[in-house]
């Protein structure tokens, strides 16, 4: 009798464990393409939001830097090519013709010939010149210099001077405020032709 019922007891056993395992052999593929699909399904929507936002934001920054800085150059350059090189405008000039800040100026009015091989140079002045002027010319550079091209020397209280010319060649003048040593700063650059010689009948 107790043969009979350890066999029924193995036998049980036996089912249980086939039971078991058939149940756990139908319901174990199921989970995996769940699984599979909700990962596949969550793990592009963060990186595809994050991309946008990022991607969103940096024109907006880069903007305002681009359109700011030539808006405010213009202004701050602009007055100065108004004046350059102009003989019309009283002022103070460095030796390059640049305009500077001065409170003394110089400008030269005319440069007409007068008799042969001369001409009369005539100007304007405001300030102090304890040395008096130079008259810088050149025949081929608009912004002669000292220390590198001929000049004249005047007093302070002339206003005009004779100067040598060629017939038929265009000169340039300036005139500056002489120190002794050297140019405190200039006229504005003068340009004049001389006339052709006259023929003798």
């Amino acid at each position: 009798m107790s043969k009979q019922l350890l066999k029924a007891f193995l036998v049980g056993v036996c089912l249980l464990l086939v039971t078991g395992c058939t149940a756990n052999a139908a319901t174990t593929p199921t989970p995996q393409p769940v699984a599979a699909t909700q990962v596949i399904a969550d793990t592009p929507t963060p990186i595809y939001v994050y991309l946008v936002v990022t991607a969103t934001r940096e024109p907006a920054t880069a903007t305002p830097e681009v359109s700011s800085t030539p808006t405010m150059q213009p202004p701050t350059n602009t007055p100065i090519p108004a004046v350059v090189y102009s003989t019309q405008i009283p002022g103070a000039y460095n030796q390059l013709g640049t305009p500077i800040s001065s409170s003394s100026s110089i400008f030269i009015a005319s440069v007409q010939e007068s008799t042969t091989g001369k001409a009369v140079i005539k100007w304007s002045a405001t300030g102090n010149f304890p040395h008096g002027f130079l008259v810088l010319y050149s025949q081929s550079i608009a912004n002669p210099y000292f220390g590198g091209f001929p000049y004249y020397v005047v007093t302070s209280t002339d206003r005009s001077a004779y100067i040598d010319i060629k017939y038929s060649t265009t000169y340039y003048y300036r005139l500056c405020s002489y120190n002794g040593s050297g140019c405190d700063f200039y006229s504005g650059s003068y340009q004049y032709t001389s006339p052709a010689a006259t023929a003798t009948p």
